[in-house]
């Protein structure tokens, strides 16, 4: 923001005083700020990429010389990151941009990596799960079955206009897009259609196809990824409407926990 108004201040005064030129000093300060953060970019490309023998980057851009230092820096970053690309070991590909080779290796991933022999954690049926969740799962006699089937009364939209006011803001949203503020403004009519739709779920015991998809994101765990999808996790987004018919249902079952 501050740069802007730099920048806005110098046409102004060259509109309004006919000037063809700009202080000298105003350019170096504009640009050394500009360079301050492209600083701290290319310093972490080169840290990623263990590249330790190319010289310390200037402070400040103030001669030919150092112009050309940096450019010939970002070249040889450049050439170093596309001979990685083609790079492979052990007949595995390490670098990849073929979209083609990136979609194959992330379904694998996915696909396996709930199997028992990708995972640490090995469930053995003959041993059955730590004894700690056995009283966690067991049955609470204590409960009435009217209570129960409360669960699956009918939505109405007093309890879903409740339900909205408690719900978040700037969360990201499913395929459609449609985020928790789009559906807090919503006018009653469309209310009306939204309880419809909960209620014939719940009578028929069916859902949407639309909502057995989901957005799924890989985020970087702490460590370096080194391009190997192990070392991400991922979150699923799921469609907004969905999450709100599951919210209602937890909040009836807090009444019984």
């Amino acid at each position: 923001m501050k740069d802007q108004q730099l920048y806005e201040r110098f046409n102004m005064e060259l509109n309004n005083n006919d000037k063809d030129f700009i202080a000298l000093n105003d350019i170096h300060e504009v640009f050394y700020k500009y360079w301050k953060k492209k600083k701290k970019w290319l310093q972490k490309l080169l840290r990623i990429n263990d590249i330790k023998s190319l010289p310390i980057l200037p402070t400040t851009i103030n001669s030919n010389e150092t112009f050309v230092e940096v450019l010939d820096t970002i070249k040889f970053l450049t050439s170093h990151i596309k001979t990685q690309l083609d790079q492979k070991q052990d007949n595995e590909i390490k670098f990849s941009n073929d979209r083609n080779i990136i979609a194959n290796i992330t379904n694998s991933h996915f696909q396996n990596i709930g199997l028992k022999d990708t995972s640490k954690n090995k469930f053995d049926e003959n041993i059955g799960f730590n004894p700690y969740w056995n009283r966690i799962y067991l049955q609470r006699p204590n409960i009435p079955q009217e209570a129960l089937d409360t669960l699956c009364n009918p939505i109405n939209k007093e309890e879903l206009i409740d339900i909205l006011k408690t719900l978040p803001n700037n969360k990201a949203p499913g395929i459609s897009k449609l985020t928790y503020k789009i559906f807090k403004k919503l006018l009653s009519r469309f209310l009306d259609e939204l309880v419809y739709l909960y209620n014939f779920i719940i009578e028929q015991g069916v859902i949407p196809d639309s909502w057995q998809k989901a957005l799924l994101y890989l985020i970087l765990k702490p460590q370096w990824w080194d391009n190997d999808i192990k070392y991400t996790r991922s979150i699923v987004l799921l469609e907004v409407a969905r999450k709100i018919l599951t919210k209602i249902f937890n909040d009836r079952l807090q009444a019984w926990s």
